[in-house]
């Protein structure tokens, strides 16, 4: 074979393996391990590119959880979980290089509640959720690719229906790991306590008002604790500081589900939700954000599931 032929197929063979490669790593958002570049907040976090994917909760048998609200009581036009209980609301943890947002929220969120019902906070494994509830068929619906991205649909199925272990028996990784029935010493899974979800809802109603929905929200946040959401990130949310996110890009980063432990109003009277993010405490406002309840047209209020512990 001509000598430049063979020089120009190996070349055409370099740039399809280079592209390939490429499109892998930008896919995945593991092309790299989290930098010390203190400029990089991405980096610094450690924060993967979440991915959640949006679910229909009512097709798929949430039941509606509805609170009767007298007109003469009034809602705290300010109120935060963590003032409400001290000690029993959990910091935001590092997700990392794993893209397990839709884990995190759920397992921090019945961490709070199981310690706002029984005084005592456990630290639970968001590892056995990732590892052991995986369904990559139907990841789009209700399933989970673990450290690939999944719906909170999915954890919250697999918190009802089967449960989570403490962190000390599977303890976060922050990668796919084979979901092995014994704990980290040896102990069987089957003689480990479970802690389960006895209930997932959703709590908004389109039947409803935005402003009734709203109310009902309030109601179930003040009575039994954190909610769970999801909502559509933008690049500029990653340079997040403090006060109320305001979108200033068009560039979307990825969706992205976070726990909700209050909320707040401005001056102007616009309401807005106190989040607790999974990027680590030294992101944001200690690892915390604000967000007007009309962003992305009410996205985060729709979305808003939760479940008694």
């Amino acid at each position: 074979m001509d000598k430049t032929i063979v020089i120009w197929i190996a070349v055409i063979v370099a740039i399809i393996i280079g592209v390939v490669v490429y499109v892998i790593i930008k896919s995945t958002g593991k092309s790299k391990k989290p930098s010390e570049d203190k400029n990089n907040l991405n980096e610094q976090s450690g924060a993967s590119p979440p991915k959640y994917e949006y679910v229909n909760y009512d097709k798929f048998g949430f039941p509606l959880k509805k609170y009767h609200i007298s007109p003469h009581y009034n809602i705290p036009r300010h109120y935060d979980l963590r003032t409400a209980n001290p000690g029993k609301i959990g910091l935001p943890i590092n997700q990392r290089d794993c893209s397990a947002c839709y884990a995190v929220a759920s397992v921090s969120m019945m961490e709070d509640r199981l310690a706002i019902k029984n005084g005592h906070r456990p630290d639970l494994s968001v590892q056995m959720v990732i590892d052991c509830y995986k369904n990559p068929e139907n990841k789009h619906i209700n399933g989970s690719t673990g450290c690939g991205g999944g719906t909170l649909l999915n954890s919250f199925e697999a918190l009802k229906l089967k449960g989570t272990v403490p962190a000390s028996c599977k303890s976060y990784v922050a990668q796919d790991l084979e979901c092995k029935d014994i704990c980290a010493d040896g102990m069987p899974i089957e003689k480990v306590k479970k802690y389960k979800l006895r209930t997932a809802y959703r709590l908004y109603n389109p039947k409803k008002s935005h402003e009734q929905n709203i109310q009902n929200i309030q109601m179930d946040i003040m009575t039994s604790g954190p909610v769970v959401t999801a909502l559509t990130l933008y690049t500029d949310f990653l340079d997040y500081k403090s006060g109320v996110y305001i979108r200033r890009s068009d560039q979307i980063y990825e969706p992205h589900a976070v726990k909700v432990i209050g909320w707040g109003y401005t001056p102007e009277g616009k309401l807005y939700w106190i989040c607790a993010n999974s990027f680590g405490s030294s992101w944001g406002d200690r690892g915390h954000f604000k967000i007007y309840d009309s962003y992305n047209h009410n996205q985060l209020t729709v979305n808003m599931i939760s479940g008694d512990v």
